[in-house]
């Protein structure tokens, strides 16, 4: 079973043994003291490179896209002050978001986009006086992700370079279906 399947939990191999023979109660406890007494050792995993089975040439033929967002008014958890005296710093409660697309390839930086989410510090403090509904702070949309890739596209075009892939990655804007729609075509 841990021949074929080396990252197996306990549990997971309790419960295998428990379906297998149906008469055997036994323990994720009793499993683990028996695999310690010598059947198996658990040691660090050599990691298996997935481009050694593939034919994708992941140096040449692909371009890299992720999303970052971050507030522009963090700062430090730590800082230096005397002995004896609390550190205060003076901090803006409520700054803008800023979200930021960027596209990289082996040769460097392909293209960077930056949008801000809060353009004021007041944000959704001020009343409204009619029934027009608030705005909502949107992060990156699939449609602004989309405008994205087709600027990266368009650049690298330019400039002579032919990626075969995006590699993007679990983000649900990049599962729209807007962007699969768009990818399908």
């Amino acid at each position: 079973m841990l021949a074929n399947e080396p990252t197996l939990t306990v549990e997971a191999v309790t419960d295998q043994l428990c379906k297998n023979f149906k008469e055997v109660q036994i323990t994720p406890r009793s499993v683990a003291t028996h695999m310690k007494k010598g059947v198996v050792s658990l040691i660090n995993a050599l990691s298996h490179n997935i481009s050694h089975e593939t034919k994708i040439d992941f140096m040449n033929d692909c371009m890299f896209i992720d999303e970052a967002g971050f507030n522009t008014n963090m700062h430090r958890s730590y800082d230096w002050c005397e002995v004896g005296i609390p550190c205060k710093i003076k901090v803006e409660a409520r700054g803008p978001n800023v979200s930021i697309l960027g596209a990289i390839s082996k040769v460097g930086l392909i293209t960077l986009s930056k949008k801000e989410i809060i353009t004021t510090a007041t944000a959704g403090t001020q009343q409204r006086t009619d029934d027009t509904p608030a705005a909502k702070r949107k992060g990156t949309t699939s449609n602004g992700f989309l405008e994205f890739i087709e600027q990266a596209l368009t650049t690298t075009d330019a400039a002579g370079m032919n990626y075969k892939y995006l590699v993007l990655d679990n983000a649900s804007i990049h599962k729209a279906n807007l962007v699969r729609d768009w990818v399908e075509q």
